[in-house]
């Protein structure tokens, strides 16, 4: 029987986006310009090899306000990512959790944000990237 989420069971960082959420993370990100292979590495991490530039390895997450407290639970339990994305269109990560992962290198994204970050090469541009800010 699966679990529906409700507030009584609601969604923490160690439950991974549903299967049809991954499948589209992945056969999305296989068509990037710049991703030439992405190598799923468990539910929730991905190994994405890039065209002439480092790999990227991505912690997704369904979190709907991902918080500092999430940002240091995940980072301290997965050290070697470069990235942590939530997947869902309506999610997002706060301030404070954006500001930390800044200063620890790693990116923290909203799944269009990634799209955007996998084409710089620089980590430190990576981490900090952010759209252009429409008029």
């Amino acid at each position: 029987m699966a679990f529906k989420t409700t507030m009584a069971n609601p969604v923490d960082w160690q439950t991974p986006p549903d299967a049809n959420s991954r499948e589209f993370f992945k056969s999305t990100l296989g068509q990037h310009a710049r991703v030439r292979e992405v190598v799923e590495e468990g539910p929730q991490r991905y190994l994405l090899k890039r065209r002439g530039m480092d790999s990227v390895r991505v912690f997704l997450t369904n979190v709907y306000t991902l918080g500092i407290a999430d940002y240091l639970a995940i980072s301290q339990a997965h050290q070697d990512i470069d990235a942590i994305v939530t997947l869902s269109g309506y999610n997002t990560y706060t301030p404070e959790a954006k500001a930390q992962a800044l200063q620890n290198g790693t990116g923290l994204f909203k799944f269009k944000e990634l799209m955007g970050a996998l084409h710089k090469e620089d980590e430190d541009e990576f981490a900090a990237y952010e759209p252009p800010k429409k008029n």
